[in-house]
């Protein structure tokens, strides 16, 4: 607004100029003309000639015959038509240049703000500008003043807009035109149906043009992404060491990353621990060996999970999923465990701050176990185990976001053996995620495998618990 008032009072003065340049109600400051008795052409610091000025008639103050007072003769009009020959203007002509100026300035201020939206506030302010965007919480005016001025929806009472704009209600119509309102009602003048009114409770969204465009652009992405499109996730590493009385290393890495769209997600997780201590006076006799090391390096700790899964919505709250898990542990001597498995799932609380899923189905499980000497160095196994069954499949998974920065997840499965009845297998992984920063994090995770009939001379379930700095990367679903 403060652009347009500038450009109006340019327009105004530039206008001025050209007045002044082309002559005022009298003959412009240092006019030249002829005088009788002076120097020919000197400059005269007054408008109009008088009697002494010009021989043709005097200017007759008082009243004459036939004349009124204070009027001209017939010779001094033709002595002032020969003064303004000589550089004057009559006053009708200063008249209608000011008439003009008048006009075009009248024009460019009302073509300038007939282009700019019009918001007025409950407590009865006025705010020009654009308008953005807005998603009924808030409002963005694009001002030449202030640039984008955030205003809350609800303190918006009119809105009149010379620019189309595009509202969207809460049925999902989207109707496109000038806006007015009355009575808390958007007037929308549309091109194909006339005027159309949108109670303003009803709208969930107002754009601008350009903003419908990138929105428009944002959906169909939406709906047809590409593979490498809207993946997010984080690496999480962690390292402990002791020396003195005692020699270990534990080293952590883990990576989790998900691909979320309105159709379906993809997600893929891994996590592993490595823990090494240095012994000496109670080592083994390696193989081919007849005395003991004085010292030796013995693995106590070397797992490694990993998997896949893919959720394909069917309904808003319900979902069909498939998953696949590996995980190799060294201290329950089982080298790899394939699992391949799916169900439906349903989501049974889903909001911003919460989702809660419960799921059912059945996996296939193939198991490969390794009986030897496990974490000494220089030992191998003797013989190899294999089994292979169906199971039922029931779990649960919890997203809960305790605070801004501080988010608690949790995931449990159930397995009934459905070939060796009695028997099962659960897992059951939980975490907790601090963020620090936009791109770090702290993160604490604790892992559980349990196993009902496991191979004789092991436990019946593994435990890690790791903790270390996440680095998140990616780009999340808009």
């Amino acid at each position: 607004m403060r652009k347009t008032v500038d450009f109006v009072s340019r327009v105004r003065a530039s206008l001025n100029k050209l007045s002044l340049f082309a002559g005022t109600a009298s003959s412009p400051v240092g006019a030249k003309y002829h005088s009788p008795g002076r120097e020919p052409w000197v400059n005269r610091p007054h408008p109009v000639p008088t009697s002494r000025d010009t021989p043709l008639s005097p200017w007759r103050p008082g009243k004459g015959k036939g004349e009124r007072a204070g009027s001209l003769t017939h010779g001094s009009r033709r002595g002032l038509r020969s003064a303004a020959r000589h550089g004057g203007l009559t006053y009708s002509g200063n008249l209608r240049l000011r008439i003009l100026v008048l006009l075009i300035t009248c024009f460019f201020a009302s073509s300038l703000s007939l282009t700019a939206d019009q918001l007025t506030l409950k407590n009865g302010d006025h705010l020009t500008g654009s308008i953005v965007s807005s998603d009924a919480k808030t409002l963005t005016l694009k001002t030449d003043y202030a640039g984008a001025v955030v205003i809350q929806w609800s303190t918006v009472e009119e809105i009149t807009s010379s620019n189309p704009v595009y509202l969207t209600s809460k049925s999902g119509q989207v109707v496109v035109g000038t806006v007015s309102t009355t009575e808390g009602t958007f007037n929308v003048a549309t091109k194909e149906s006339g005027t159309v009114p949108v109670p303003k409770d009803t709208v969930t969204a107002i754009r601008s043009e350009d903003e419908q465009k990138a929105y428009e652009a944002t959906v169909e992405r939406l709906r047809h992404p590409h593979l490498l499109d809207f993946w997010s996730g984080n690496v999480v590493s962690g390292l402990a060491l002791t020396r003195g009385n005692s020699d270990t290393s534990t080293f952590n890495l883990g990576m989790t990353a998900a691909r979320t769209t309105e159709k379906d997600k993809i997600s893929v997780y891994a996590t592993s621990l490595y823990t090494k201590s240095k012994i000496t006076g109670t080592c083994p006799i390696p193989a081919g060996a007849t005395v003991a090391p004085a010292s030796c390096s013995v693995t106590t700790a070397s797992a490694v999970r990993g998997g896949t899964r893919y959720d394909f919505n069917l309904t808003p709250r319900t979902f069909a999923f498939g998953q696949l898990d590996l995980e190799h542990d060294r201290f329950q001597q089982l080298d790899l465990r394939t699992v391949l498995g799916g169900g439906l799932g349903f989501h049974a609380v889903k909001n911003d701050r919460t989702t809660f899923d419960l799921m059912g189905g059945g996996d296939f499980d193939h198991d490969a176990f390794t009986m030897g000497t496990a974490g000494v160095t220089g030992a191998t196994g003797t013989t190899g185990l294999t089994r292979s069954q169906g199971e039922i499949l029931v779990g649960e998974s919890l997203l809960y976001k305790v605070s801004k920065s501080t988010a608690l997840n949790e995931a449990l499965q159930f397995f009934p053996n459905l070939s060796a009845t009695g028997e099962y297998r659960f897992t059951f992984d939980s975490g907790v995620v601090t963020q620090l920063s936009k791109w770090l994090s702290w993160q604490v995770t604790y892992s559980d495998r349990f196993l009902s009939d496991p191979i004789p001379g092991v436990k019946e379930n593994d435990v890690l618990v790791t903790t270390g700095l996440q680095v998140n990367f990616g780009h999340p679903t808009p």
